[in-house]
């Protein structure tokens, strides 16, 4: 039986139920995070960099400390008979040079040594010099200016003049510490920077340190089985020394190629033409024949005639042109394609920041880059250039310690080179911020 009621109509949803969400429960926007918030996410983000740079300088301290005890216990062998072996190394001219190299190790090691404690510490600095010019912190106290947060400052004052301090209004501190938190920001910065920058020297110092090594190693290996001392070094060691300066020298050049393609695109190559699978075939040939030019060297025994000569002549002008010839020019077309290839609609990218497209800020990138590869060619010519003459001069002459010096050169061209690309990022660091520090042209009325 029906009823004459009116249908009932649903009643509104309690206040906090899903239905209708009250006030209290509805999802407001994340908060904006204060600059304090913003500040000591910087500072702790900074410590946690410089305290991972100090993990990785205190691992490569124990590795040095197992290679110093390694090489040590290398020049104690057989009562230290490998490393007193004397070798000709020209008419009438014998040198010990396994001691000699197992030196050059030690002295690496001490210098690579000093590089990273100097980066754990504040580097010394001749008195007298004048501090940088810091914005002055508005201290809660003005008798106490000590930072809140800098364990220097807080150690040099008294219990008393601390406690004094955190009875001062709370916005007064806050302020302080905001001051501070920027000071301090910037030092950790600039601290991390220098530990950074030093832990790389320290590496490269060590790296060719670790040749030195390893040719010791091979010549006191060498001199332990010697039949003969104040002899030429066998054939066998001169092979052995080669091959082992050719690996460091292969090495070095693919790890610092790895280095500079590590991303997808960087490895990807968007050249084209008939030379694009030359270029790429003498990417991967180029550090092996770079390698061979003082392996050769090292390998080839005193005045020699024949193939070795003709090898040894041959080979810097072989491997200058495969060198020059892996050199990764940048060309307008390549640029493009490359930046295509990168912003190619792959479904929904509408969250992705629009390119910049700035056909001259590339011109110059490319231009840069191409002056740079200019240079790098002209002074793969000299460095060839020597060692033909090198070469030349070893073909006729019994000259083998200029033949040990060529190869060992290799090395410390390679150590020159680090270090020099190393200096030019700090001097391109300092060139952006003159650059962005310089007064604008005034306006044309």
């Amino acid at each position: 039986m029906s009823s004459n009621n009116p249908p009932e109509t649903p009643e509104p949803a309690a206040s906090g139920t899903p239905d209708a969400p009250s006030e209290s429960t509805t999802e407001l926007p994340p908060a904006v995070e204060t600059t304090d918030a913003l500040l000591k996410f910087t500072y702790q983000e900074l410590l946690d960099a410089t305290k991972h740079q100090d993990d990785k300088i205190n691992r490569l301290l124990s590795a040095i400390a197992f290679l110093t005890a390694s090489s040590l216990a290398l020049g104690n062998l057989n009562s230290a008979a490998g490393v007193k072996t004397r070798y000709l190394v020209a008419p009438g001219t014998v040198v010990p040079l396994a001691l000699i190299l197992l030196g050059a190790f030690l002295i690496g090691v001490i210098a690579s040594v000093v590089m990273l404690i100097n980066s754990l510490t504040t580097p010394l600095r001749f008195p007298g010099g004048t501090k940088a010019a810091m914005p002055k912190i508005e201290y809660a106290d003005r008798t106490v200016e000590a930072s809140p947060i800098y364990f220097t400052e807080i150690a040099g004052t008294s219990l008393q003049q601390w406690y004094a301090k955190w009875q001062k209004p709370a916005a007064d501190i806050v302020r302080e510490r905001r001051q501070a938190l920027i000071r301090e920001t910037h030092n950790l910065a600039v601290r991390t920077d220098f530990k950074y920058q030093q832990t790389k020297e320290a590496v490269a110092v060590l790296t060719f340190a670790l040749l030195s090594l390893a040719l010791s190693v091979v010549l006191v290996l060498g001199g332990i089985t010697a039949q003969r001392v104040d002899a030429p070094i066998p054939l066998s060691t001169r092979l052995l020394l080669g091959l082992t300066l050719g690996g460091y020298v292969t090495l070095h050049l693919f790890a610092t190629a790895r280095e500079r393609r590590q991303t997808v695109v960087e490895r990807a190559t968007f050249e084209t033409g008939r030379l694009a699978r030359v270029r790429q075939l003498a990417r991967v040939l180029s550090p092996i024949t770079v390698a061979a030019v003082p392996a050769v060297l090292v390998a080839m025994p005193f005045s020699a005639t024949g193939l070795w000569a003709a090898v040894a002549i041959a080979l810097p002008v072989v491997s200058w042109l495969v060198f020059i010839t892996s050199l990764p020019w940048v060309a307008a077309e390549e640029q493009a394609a490359s930046l295509a290839a990168q912003w190619r609609p792959l479904g929904d990218v509408t969250s992705l920041p629009p390119p910049v497209n700035d056909d001259a800020g590339r011109t110059a990138e490319r231009n840069k880059a191409n002056a740079r590869l200019t240079n790098l060619r002209w002074i793969a010519a000299v460095i060839a250039l020597a060692y033909l003459v090198i070469g030349v001069i070893s073909a006729i002459q019994s000259y083998y310690w200029l033949q040990l010096l060529a190869g060992y050169g290799a090395g410390v061209i390679l150590l020159l080179a680090a270090l020099i690309q190393y200096t030019r990022a700090r001097r391109e660091q300092v060139r952006r911020w003159l650059r962005s520090t310089a007064v604008p042209p005034a306006a044309s009325g």
